[in-house]
């Protein structure tokens, strides 16, 4: 906790009976934990890291406090290096203003200062306020402007990227396959939300410490705080939990936490659907801890998941078995040394392995069968330095090295009727085969230099250098540069300016063989420019205006389903086409609002965007544009009672059309039309019995609580005349139904 954020600090204390508000202007986010608390009670060790900072912990509510200033005398402000470990608050020239909520900043580990990028920063009240999908620490993001996903996909689009263009970060170490089910619909993330103390979430202009990929990033955390003593177990219709963190008695510095989840949506289907799907998964986190000294540490990670899906469509055409397994384990080490000069480095192994095997079978349509079957192993040394200079600038130095072996082998063979075969422009027979082991290598290298040129004005300049090798292309060099300026031209005003260039190359698992790719593709470009505005009002209220464009000059070939987007086997389907656009637009200008306070906090979001390809000379929209989106959510705790209600609605998705003419079915302009408007109101009502020592909660949630069709693409069908020949038409897909749920949670 020593170096900690001091408003990260008191998150890791909540817990069932303890909530603590504060404003923004009482703990600013570069207000650091000076002390190590020495109290047995969550609520006592608050009050420890509030005092040094003339701050305290002031009862408004059962079970809720709020951060006041102490009715103590200011110490005079010690003099110390900027990011120094042991970092005290600047002495204030006035009171702040009443108090209000947090303000959603860019954050950084401890011991690096502030982002002068732009991040939402979701905390674990607000990670776990998102109702509908629970257990999800990828759908709470949803509720920041710019993410999209199609409902039943935990994989976002980060502002018109592809679901694959989006880094994933737990305590800085990349987790490559976060999700489970990953062989169909990506459709849960396998990090609990419940383990997760705060999440940054980039959705552009990053600063250069982030790379590899070149749309958002999720940067995840677990809770710092050493020896937290708890306890919890869950069930839900999704799945069932423990987890706990502790210190290791007799053996002083060693801490430990872990959670794991075995998935029970497969009781339930069985119970109420048992032809639609026989899903099984479940994950596991854990963490052992060694704090050598108040500046040192070194931790030992593990995570691993496991999937498996049998999985039927509608008219029993198609049926596939999809299997998946991962496991990471990293060391982290840290050290900070009195100058306020950090360094932290990570080692560790990425083990991933994934099977298909299915069939299709529609006698007017096609027959095809395949088999897929993976495995890569892939080894991360990274390093990062980040060196204060002076009392307003940071040096940060650090490489990235990996290296990656992987096994493919790939066997599919599809027949199409004759009459589909001339519809879609495709062989009436395709067969691919592959098998082979490539390997990758990935050199990173960044730098980056913030400097506070004036107590208004920040700029933070860095760059990215990159060298990927691998099988089937030669080695690249790609140089990023990174700008980004914030100026603070009024008290509750800032202004933020970025522009960076971003590269993204695949990895040794992300060789797209099922699309007949026989080596790793180019690396991709993609360059941002944002402009921003952030205002805070005396209410409270923070608002956020955010203008984007993302340039990509030669985008790589990409294949998608022109009818439907949740096919099972989409490489087996007639209309999986092949996408090579000549450039790329993606630009938008987002909205934001968000109040923060008890007993009703709420957030309200409006985008608009676009998502363009150009593809001969014309602008075609991607099949996930989506031109208005507007989020309206509200949350309530109040007692022993809490909720929350959020509404989402969004333009509908491109879709391409097929028209019957007297000549017979023929394939209408590209992305022409668009499925119905979305909208999904999801909602949670929550019941606490306060116990001695620990709570007990019950919850009841919807999920699409109006059970709204919503549209998500289409499905082809085909029909035999009595003339003997057959005819093409499609038929509306929908995304998920209503969906209820009921958990029980206990926690101590």
């Amino acid at each position: 906790m020593l170096g900690e954020s001091l408003g990260a600090a008191l998150q890791t204390l909540e817990r069932p009976g303890l909530a603590i508000i504060y404003s923004s202007a009482l703990v600013p986010p570069d207000l650091k934990v000076t002390v190590l608390p020495r109290a047995g009670e969550a609520a006592e060790q608050a009050r420890e890291i509030l005092e040094p900072h003339s701050l305290a912990l002031h009862p408004v509510a059962p079970g809720l406090y709020a951060v006041v200033r102490a009715n103590l005398p200011r110490p005079a402000p010690q003099v110390a290096p900027a990011l120094s470990r042991l970092e005290r608050a600047p002495a204030r020239e006035s009171d702040p203003p009443p108090m209000s909520d947090v303000v959603v900043e860019g954050t950084r580990e401890a011991g690096e200062g502030s982002d002068v990028s732009t991040a939402q920063l979701l905390d674990r009240a607000q990670i776990n306020a998102q109702p509908g999908l629970r257990d999800d620490a990828f759908r709470s993001a949803a509720r920041v402007p710019g993410i999209t996903m199609n409902g039943l996909s935990a994989a976002p689009h980060v502002r018109g990227g592809g679901e694959d263009e989006v880094l994933a970060l737990l305590d800085g170490f990349p987790i490559r396959q976060p999700y489970h089910l990953s062989g169909y619909q990506s459709v849960f993330s396998v990090i609990d939300p419940q383990l997760l103390s705060s999440m940054d979430v980039f959705t552009g202009g990053f600063p250069a410490r982030f790379g590899g990929r070149m749309s958002g990033v999720f940067d995840m955390r677990l809770p710092d705080r050493y020896g937290a003593s708890t306890r919890g177990l869950g069930m839900s219709f999704f799945n069932a939990s423990a987890r706990g963190s502790d210190v290791i008695s007799g053996i002083d510095g060693w801490d430990w936490l872990g959670m794991g989840r075995i998935g029970t949506l497969g009781l339930v289907l069985d119970a109420v659907a048992p032809e639609v799907a026989e899903p099984s998964y479940g994950d596991f986190v854990g963490r052992l801890r060694w704090l050598s000294s108040a500046d040192s540490e070194i931790a030992l990670y593990v995570l691993g998941a496991r999937d498996s899906l049998d999985i039927d469509n509608e008219d029993r055409t198609e049926h596939a078995r999809v299997d998946s397994r991962s496991l990471y384990a990293w060391l982290r080490g840290e050290h900070h040394w009195d100058d306020g000069a950090q360094l932290t480095v990570w080692f560790g192994n990425t083990s991933l392995t994934s099977s298909r095997v299915g069939e299709s079978d529609d006698p007017l349509i096609s027959f095809g069968r395949l088999y897929d079957s993976r495995a890569a192993s892939i080894w991360d040394l990274r390093a990062r330095y980040a060196l204060p200079l002076g009392l307003t600038q940071e040096l940060q130095l650090g490489g990235e090295w990996s290296a990656g072996s992987a096994h493919y082998d790939y066997n599919s063979h599809v027949e199409f009727s004759p009459e589909i075969a001339a519809l879609f422009g495709k062989p009436q027979t395709l067969s691919k085969r592959f098998v082979e082991s490539p390997q990758v290598h990935e050199a990173h290298f960044f730098a980056s230099h913030r400097w506070d040129v004036t107590p208004t004005l920040t700029t933070e300049m860095g760059f990215r250098l990159e060298r990927d090798s691998g099988f089937g292309f030669d080695p690249h060099a790609m140089l990023d540069p990174r700008l980004a300026v914030k100026w603070a031209f009024r008290p509750h005003t800032q202004m933020r300016v970025q522009w960076g260039r971003f590269h993204q190359s695949d990895e040794v698992n992300e060789l797209r063989v099922q699309e007949g790719m026989t080596a790793f593709d180019r690396p991709q470009r993609s360059d941002h420019l944002i402009l921003g505005l952030d205002h805070q009002l005396e209410n409270g209220v923070g608002l956020r205006a955010e203008a984007f464009s993302k340039r990509q000059l030669d985008p790589r070939v990409r294949f998608e389903n022109l009818f439907d987007r949740l096919a099972i086997l989409p490489e087996l389907e007639p209309d999986h086409v092949r996408v090579a656009p000549d450039s790329s637009e993606l630009r938008g200008v987002e909205l934001s609002a968000e109040r923060r306070g008890h007993p009703i906090s709420w957030w309200a979001s409006y985008t608009w965007a676009q998502a363009l390809d150009d593809i001969d000379s014309v602008e075609v929209p991607r099949s996930w544009d989506q031109r208005h989106a507007v989020t309206l959510g509200t949350s309530y705790q109040r007692g022993r009672w809490d909720a929350a209600l959020v509404g989402t609605a969004h333009s509908g998705w491109p879709i391409t059309d097929l028209i019957t003419t007297a000549n017979g079915a023929v394939l209408d302009t590209r992305s022409g039309d668009r499925v119905p408007t979305y909208f999904s109101v999801d909602m949670r009502v929550r019941y606490h019995w306060f116990l001695e020592r620990s709570d007990l909660a019950v919850a009841f949630e919807l999920t699409n609580a109006l059970d709204r069709n919503n549209s998500c693409c289409r499905e082809l069908t085909a029909r035999l005349n009595p003339d003997g020949t057959s005819s093409f038409g499609t038929r509306q897909v929908d995304s998920l139904p209503l969906l209820p749920s009921v958990s029980v949670q206990w926690s101590r």
